[in-house]
């Protein structure tokens, strides 16, 4: 009997140890571990995914893994719920009207049930729409009549109600009155079309004429034109050419390249062209032309360290290697031709043709804190190139930085203030702003979800982005990101229109 005992009573332990083992507990909490009150591993207890929705002024509609839910007050929780373990991702698929959100804690693993996701709401700009012209791309901000606002000019196409009738090619100049509007408006006929580029940098604001006052050029085909700036607001023509002997190049750059303080125009077209400011007079232009590289996109800075002002050129060496190369900036004025090129990896433009203008864009800045500039690229697919530079005019591969789908335009600024370079860009084919905020190394917030220095603002699914500029709209000190776009739905009847949003990253 003894023996039989014993042999029942190990039995009721095994067994007793085998539920344990598969998570039998309490029936308050099963699955619970009573020496630490939690959950033990391997629980497949529905575990909640939510968080708290702040400053929306209508429902905003957000997916949990693919599966959509609308929500209107907070906190809010998903319906579906998860097991520990499990990874998710909560994303927007639609936010408030002339709304912007931000989310932030939306990505990770669960371990228990989570509701620190914070899905935060502000008011951008109101939109700038006409009745009377469709905005269609070109945009640049300056204080265009010196009252000490930001104001914008921006490509327009006039419809019937304008008073000179429809389709003609005009660029209309709109004034900010430092609170982020604008009131006023001063359209003014210009010598090329209004096509929009998805390129950007087609127009610049800067003292031409030495008048203390923004002025803007445009630059594009056999075309030059400047505007001035003035406080009347009627920006007459400072200089105008279309000459089709004269090719001249875009995009378009002001810098002041024979320290005479006067701003010259650097463009762009396979070479590099230097048109000199004399005396209000851009009729010498040089022409810059190397065997190395055939060029699609510029930018300007000091990149070898002498104190004068070089151009970056990203462009082609033979078909399809995309390279970079310098054009130093010399004592006379002039710039000489690169000697090397920093070749680039194929893949940053996998999937779009090595012509494809609106994949290049570049933005210098110190990303590092060395006080040496440095390089961000856009690629054809989801991230930004950084090239770290080296203080002679060369470079080295960075961090590829995750951000939207398919980025065209990228920007460098410290957007949240804390002394250190943040990148923006705008992704035509996710159709969003992300703000990349800057670690101080030369490395950045990617935007998979569980990094939350990444900022993620929504735009409308049925636009298509064209021009992207940063100031300071309202006066605050945060910088204002704003975005030209144009409508694509119905096809071939979109209106475009600009976007302002304030202090993203505030």
């Amino acid at each position: 009997m003894m023996d039989k005992y014993n042999v029942m009573l190990s039995l009721l332990v095994a067994v007793s140890l085998l539920i344990s083992g598969c998570g039998g507990g309490s029936s308050a909490n099963p699955g619970s571990d009573p020496n630490t009150g939690g959950n033990s591993g391997g629980s497949n207890l529905p575990l909640t995914i939510g968080g708290t929705i702040t400053g929306n002024d209508a429902s905003v509609t957000l997916s949990l893994n693919g599966t959509e839910e609308t929500f209107t007050s907070s906190p809010f929780i998903f319906t579906a719920d998860l097991a520990e373990g499990d990874q998710y991702m909560v994303l927007f698929v639609s936010t408030p009207a002339n709304q912007q959100c931000t989310i932030v804690n939306g990505a990770g693993t669960i371990a228990s049930s989570v509701s620190n996701i914070s899905v935060t709401c502000t008011d951008p700009i109101t939109l700038l729409q006409y009745q009377d012209a469709q905005i269609t791309g070109i945009m640049r901000s300056g204080d265009f009549d010196g009252d000490g606002f930001i104001d914008l000019v921006f490509s327009i196409l006039t419809l019937e109600t304008h008073p000179t009738g429809s389709n003609n090619s005009m660029f209309r100049v709109t004034y900010g009155n430092g609170t982020g509007s604008f009131s006023g408006i001063t359209d003014i006929p210009r010598l090329n079309s209004s096509d929009a580029d998805k390129r950007g940098h087609l127009l610049v604001a800067g003292d031409f004429n030495g008048d203390g006052l923004n002025d803007f050029a445009y630059a594009g085909g056999n075309v030059l034109e400047l505007f001035s700036g003035d406080p009347a607001r009627i920006h007459p023509s400072i200089y105008r050419v279309n000459d089709i002997t004269r090719v001249i190049g875009a995009p378009i750059y002001a810098i002041d390249t024979d320290n005479d303080d006067d701003l010259d125009i650097i463009t762009l077209q396979s070479s590099l062209f230097l048109t000199e400011n004399i005396g209000g007079n851009f009729d010498g232009t040089t022409i810059y032309s190397s065997d190395l590289i055939s060029a699609t996109n510029l930018i300007t800075g000091d990149f070898n360290g002498d104190n004068i002002n070089d151009v970056l050129i990203i462009g082609l060496n033979g078909i399809n290697d995309i390279n970079l190369a310098v054009f130093a900036g010399n004592i006379s004025g002039g710039f000489d031709l690169p000697s090397s090129i920093t070749p680039l990896s194929n893949d940053l433009f996998m999937g779009g043709n090595a012509f494809d203008l609106p994949s290049k864009d570049l933005a210098a800045g110190d990303f590092d804190g060395d006080g040496l500039l440095d390089v961000a690229i856009t690629s054809t697919t989801d991230f930004v190139q950084i090239m770290m530079g080296n203080g002679a005019g060369g470079f080295t591969v960075g961090q590829r930085v995750i951000v939207g789908t398919r980025p065209i335009h990228v920007r460098a600024a410290d957007f949240d203030l804390d002394g250190i370079t943040d990148l923006a860009t705008i992704n035509q084919d996710s159709k969003t702003i992300i703000i990349s905020l800057g670690n101080g190394d030369g490395t950045f917030a990617d935007n998979t979800g569980s990094d939350v220095r990444s900022i993620s603002i929504l735009l409308d699914r049925d636009v298509d982005l064209f021009d992207m500029d940063i100031a300071n709209i309202d006066g605050g000190n945060y910088p204002d990101i704003i975005l030209a776009e144009n409508g694509t739905n119905p096809p071939n009847t979109g209106r475009g229109s600009v976007q302002i949003f304030l202090n993203p990253a505030r």
